[in-house]
């Protein structure tokens, strides 16, 4: 994958020089990333989790995988690329995929700065995904994504998820609780999904009769109107179970600074099923719905 012929900026002053004609056409960052000769996008402070997140993932990534040189990476809603840069940085090849012009014409500006020649950004909505459109990745990134779609739209995301994962995902999203103060969440409710019932609450993001234009204003938000589900634990653990995903773990170090306690990251392994999944029994839902 090749971002630009022409390498990496050669000094301080050309990187500022250009990262200003990119935020004049784009805005500024919201993201503090490394450009390159000390240059930061932006202030580190706009960080909201404290530096946290950022080392949690890619070591994350860096456990699951080991040595990062020459995996494929999937980075879904990747943002202004942070995390896909990191990544890359560290060897892998990797593709990130974002919604948002903006943010995809911040995310090359910062790949063009650093010389990066594995790491490629496309604008497309992740909703598209398929292994035939993006092909399979030993890692693929599915952070912050499942808490901004409608019932349908993430229920379909995780099974395509599956399709594309060779290795493992990353799964980090909001979860329903039993009990929660947090606004513009819905009462609990079930949702049916091919003869099956998950259990969650929708959050509703935006008005619905918000434009296409106010929604994209927002760097971190969803691009629909429609109000999004967010499934309980145990409704997350059965969707992606019965994905294909043979097993998962949470991810509980290192922390996150200021994670909300209705927010998981989770690691879901695709490998060939053992003992009564082989043989063909039903799978036993995980409890608590």
């Amino acid at each position: 994958m090749t971002v630009d012929r022409e390498g990496p900026l050669p000094d301080a002053d050309a990187v500022r020089e250009a990262m200003d004609r990119v935020v004049a056409e784009h805005g500024p960052w919201t993201t503090p990333i490394e450009l390159g000769h000390g240059v930061l996008s932006c202030d580190p402070s706009a960080d909201s989790s404290q530096g946290t997140r950022l080392p949690r993932i890619v070591q994350a990534a860096q456990d699951l995988l080991g040595d990062l040189r020459g995996r494929r990476v999937l980075d879904l809603g990747c943002l202004e690329g942070a995390v896909s840069i990191a990544l890359a940085l560290r060897g892998a090849s990797v593709l990130g995929v974002e919604g948002r012009v903006s943010n995809v014409a911040r995310a090359r500006f910062a790949a063009r700065a650093l010389g990066l020649r594995n790491l490629e950004f496309v604008h497309d909505d992740v909703r598209r995904l398929s292994a035939s459109r993006w092909g399979s990745h030993d890692l693929v990134l599915c952070l912050g994504i499942l808490y901004h779609l409608p019932a349908a739209d993430a229920f379909a995301l995780v099974a395509r998820l599956s399709e594309v994962t060779r290795r493992v995902a990353l799964v980090d999203t909001h979860i329903a609780l039993v009990e929660t103060s947090r606004p513009l969440v819905g009462p609990l409710h079930d949702v049916e999904h091919e003869g099956q019932t998950y259990r969650g609450r929708d959050y509703q993001e935006f008005p619905p009769d918000s434009s296409a234009e106010e929604r994209l204003k927002s760097a971190w938000a969803t691009l629909d109107a429609r109000p999004s589900f967010w499934p309980t634990r145990p409704s997350l653990v059965n969707l992606l179970a019965r994905a294909g995903f043979t097993s998962l773990f949470e991810a509980l170090e290192p922390v996150w600074r200021g994670m909300p306690e209705d927010r998981v990251m989770l690691a879901a392994f695709k490998g060939p099923p053992f003992g009564a999944r082989a043989s063909g029994a039903e799978r036993e839902p995980f409890p608590g719905d």
